[in-house]
């Protein structure tokens, strides 16, 4: 009798993890993760897509891809419009962070063109800046940039290959400061006019901004608002990465495959409430930035829409060279948020670490992480075209 209910209990637990396992999605190809081959623009005979290709590998915020191109009917430019359908008003009510994803695209593009033997002639807000609150129309129609190929000798960049290696990581990072040398490195990036790198690894900067960032996530993780709008970009199982090719993944965790396997079949039979996945999410990113030894702020002298812009651009250079470096990072940008809620912290962190009328566009984590991570998932090029 025992030796049944053994065997009874085996197989009950062995049917239940494949179920878990398929529900998971664990049998389905990562059609999301056809992008990040190196050979995919090579599938476009269009320069301007091969561009295109590069660029769409950058990394935006929340992963929403807030990218639309239109491709101009004579010569090789093209224009870079914001996806209106793809804001995110609560986290980002004035369309910042989404300025500065515009800014990693573009770092992206102009690499990835000179790579191909091209010169991208990047021309921002040639119609004028979409105006500071974001409106509707100025989203639609005025483009970030124009940018146009002109051809000529390659120019090889060390950060090409960066370009498919780059992920963001979400796990503990060792407990080893940046060296001189790599820090030099990263400070070398920057490039852009009125915008600024500052790294710090100081115990007193560290524990202020950890103190600060931690209020930020507690803060954030209390707003049904901004839990609910993250909760709808989370793809839970790769059907839904494959359907959605965007958002929010487990894949950036560094879990084992055949346990995240398990956790996203989990997740999709038993799914978390928002105030289970709020408890989830804080947990985690306070355990985060308590194992990080370095912070890096991209700071502006100003905050129009070409500073933000430029921001992001400085910042894809960043991560680019850390990744070149083995140095993993991670936006915890919470206290930069310019919701109500978030108003005293955004003023403290700017009186500690800001110049007069500066303004900080990124805080990031930084460091050696414990544990590599995957890719996120990625739209095919052809979405973002528009006519």
């Amino acid at each position: 009798m025992m030796r049944k209910t053994l065997i009874g209990s085996a197989l009950l637990l062995t049917v239940g993890l494949v179920v878990l396992l398929y529900a998971g999605g664990i049998l389905q190809p990562k059609k999301y993760l056809d992008p990040w081959e190196r050979s995919y623009h090579e599938g476009f005979d269009d320069p301007r897509l091969q561009a295109v290709a590069f660029g769409l590998l950058a990394p935006s915020s929340h992963n929403i891809q807030p990218w639309r191109v239109r491709l101009e009917e004579d010569g090789l430019a093209f224009t870079l419009f914001v996806d209106p359908k793809r804001l995110l008003p609560e986290v980002d009510p004035l369309y910042r962070q989404i300025m500065v994803s515009q800014g990693t695209f573009l770092e992206n593009v102009r690499i990835g063109a000179e790579e191909l033997g091209f010169t991208p002639e990047i021309d921002l807000f040639p119609e004028g800046e979409i105006d500071p609150e974001g409106s509707a129309s100025s989203v639609e129609t005025r483009p970030v940039a124009r940018v146009a190929l002109a051809p000529g000798e390659a120019r090889p960049s060390p950060l090409y290959g960066a370009i498919f290696d780059r992920v963001t990581t979400r796990t503990p990072y060792l407990d080893r400061p940046l060296t001189d040398g790599e820090v030099q490195k990263l400070l070398e990036q920057k490039g852009e006019p009125g915008v600024y790198v500052l790294i710090f690894q100081e115990k007193a900067d560290l524990e202020a901004i950890r103190d600060l960032a931690v209020r930020g996530v507690e803060v954030e993780s209390g707003l049904p608002g901004p839990m609910r709008e993250s909760g709808e970009i989370f793809r839970i199982n790769e059907g839904e990465k494959n359907l959605h090719r965007d958002g929010l993944t487990l894949d950036s965790q560094g879990m084992p495959r055949l346990l995240q396997a398990l956790v996203q079949g989990l997740g999709t039979i038993i799914p978390l409430g928002d105030e289970s996945m709020a408890v989830s999410w804080r947990k985690g990113e306070v355990e985060r930035l308590h194992q990080t030894p370095a912070y890096a702020i991209v700071v502006t002298d100003g905050n129009n829409r070409t500073d933000q812009v430029r921001a992001g651009i400085v910042y894809q250079r960043l991560q680019l060279a850390g990744t070149v470096m083995g140095i993993s990072m991670q936006p915890v940008s919470q206290v930069l948020e310019e919701y109500p809620e978030m108003e005293a912290l955004y003023r403290e962190v700017h009186e500690r670490f800001a110049g007069e009328d500066q303004t900080i566009q990124m805080l990031v984590r930084m460091g050696e992480a414990e544990k590599a991570v995957g890719h996120s998932p990625r739209r095919d090029v052809m979405d973002l075209i528009t006519g």
